[in-house]
């Protein structure tokens, strides 16, 4: 039997207990400590020069007015040409931020008249932005609705998430002592304020104020979630407050701002909401499709067009499964229920419309020329990867046929020159012949003799040369002419 010594009232356990109790505190006690380390901001904040920097950067007059202009401009060759790279460079060179961070100062520091001065500035941007996209859009013979301008046209939850988180950010960097300036810049592309405004002068130019219309609510809820950022970043780091006879208009100001982002979030997260939706049933159907039409063996000439499959997904309607197969050879009718029964199994495409469009020597001719219509205005996407591959492939094999056919002209013209005293000139083309049967290209050398050369001289110096060059450049289709 084992023997303990005990100290007083105390047991082992008791020990043992009050030793992890204090290791545990202890513990504790480090993480805060580490966590306040790592997350402390105000001890590095400089409050004066953050609010003087904000406040220099709302005006939008001289120099700034022409920057953002360019930028515009750049932006809007960038969406019509469907170039991100160019995109990105033009919200770098953007002054989009100054109003915006100067209304969220104001408002968190009761600054009334720095307030009125970041709207006006603000009112002033937006309708130089939108004039100077309209004007381009509207002159420029190029006016293709790309999908860098088309992505600006439904905003959803993401887009308050990236507003507000890159709202967080910027504030955060410019509070610093000593700014951040790549988070600027990283926060002026992820938030994408000027590429909305130049879709809104886009949708204005074309006749499509839909368009307008949704890039404005876009770059509304980037504004309001930007400056709400800036707003609650403002009062964590307790900036001085400007003080007022009237601080309740101020708190009245606030109220409004925090009410309007709310409002501004409805709607966009039933935008979300709706996305959401869509993405599950597209995920169902194409899981669907997995298991029915892509496994499904023709026999002989049918064919399963991929690219043309229609997957519409509609909240307070019928949703739709479009196939379409082409060929002679068509799906038998009970092949296509057993499929509907299985769409059926899946709580997504119950309600779905499954179609399949085939065309074929027994279909009808309306619906032939349907499918033909929908292949020929999708073929330009039926050359997936691969197929650009082999494409690719093709072109590099013919460039370099082609490669080894090339004449090194400047040696074989300084060695004809050497060679033959009689020639004035040296010609070379590659000429395309044909006997209705097949076609070639000849390689043709046409020379040019001097004045006084007689004709038999000449006939004999152009034997001679055609042997040679055929055994220079290994090639017994060359031709040579002569040249008055």
């Amino acid at each position: 039997m084992s023997e303990y010594l005990f100290d007083g009232d105390k047991t082992p356990n008791q020990d043992s207990g009050e030793e992890v109790k204090k290791d545990f505190k202890g513990l504790l006690g480090s993480v805060r400590r580490f966590l306040s380390d790592l997350l402390e901001i105000r001890t590095n904040t400089d409050a004066a020069a953050t609010k003087e920097s904000i406040i220099a950067d709302i005006p939008f007059k001289g120099h700034t007015s022409w920057i953002l202009i360019c930028s515009i401009f750049i932006a809007s060759i960038g969406l019509n040409a469907n170039s991100t790279a160019v995109v990105i460079g033009a919200m770098l060179i953007s002054p989009l931020m100054g109003p915006i961070l100067g209304m969220g100062l104001s408002l968190a520091i009761n600054d009334i008249d720095t307030l009125r001065r970041s709207l006006k500035n603000f009112t002033v941007m937006v309708v130089l932005s939108v004039v100077t996209a309209f004007l381009f859009f509207y002159l420029f013979p190029l006016r293709d609705e790309s999908s860098e301008l088309l992505a600006r046209t439904k905003p959803d939850i993401r887009d308050v998430l990236i507003a507000f988180c890159g709202g967080l950010a910027l504030v955060i960097a410019r509070a610093k002592k000593g700014t951040i300036a790549s988070v600027i810049f990283g926060v002026a592309i992820a938030t994408a304020l000027m590429p909305p405004l130049c879709t809104v002068g886009f949708g204005l130019a074309i006749g499509k104020p839909w368009y307008a219309a949704g890039a404005m609510y876009l770059f509304t809820i980037n504004t309001i979630f930007i400056g709400l950022a800036t707003f609650l970043v403002i009062k964590f780091l307790r900036f001085p407050m400007v003080r007022y006879a009237n601080s309740q208009r101020r708190r009245f100001i606030a109220r409004v701002a925090s009410i309007t982002g709310i409002l501004v979030m409805i709607p966009a997260g039933f935008t979300f909401y709706q996305v959401f939706q869509e993405s599950l049933f597209k995920k169902q159907a194409q899981e669907f499709l997995r298991e029915t039409i892509e496994v499904y063996q023709f026999n002989s000439s049918g064919r399963y067009v991929d690219n043309l499959t229609k997957l519409e997904y509609v909240q307070d309607g019928t949703p739709l499964i479009e196939l379409v197969c082409m060929g002679d050879e068509l799906i038998p009718e009970n092949i296509i229920n057993t499929w509907r029964v299985q769409k059926n199994e899946y709580s997504r495409l119950k309600d779905a419309e499954f179609r399949i469009l085939q065309g074929g020597k027994d279909d009808s001719e309306e619906k032939f020329n349907y499918v033909s219509e929908l292949y020929e205005k999708n073929k330009a996407e039926l050359l997936n990867k691969d197929e650009q591959i082999r494409l690719l492939e093709e072109e590099l094999a013919s460039l370099t046929k082609n490669a080894g056919k090339q004449i090194p002209f400047n040696n074989i013209s300084a060695e004809t020159k050497a060679n033959y005293t009689n020639i004035e000139g040296l010609g070379f083309s590659y000429q395309i012949q044909t006997d209705f049967k097949k076609q070639d290209t000849v390689p043709v050398f046409e020379v040019k003799w001097k004045d006084g050369i007689r004709q038999n001289q000449k006939e004999a110096d152009v034997k001679k040369m055609t042997a040679w060059l055929k055994l220079r450049l290994q090639d017994s289709t060359l031709v040579v002419k002569e040249v008055e």
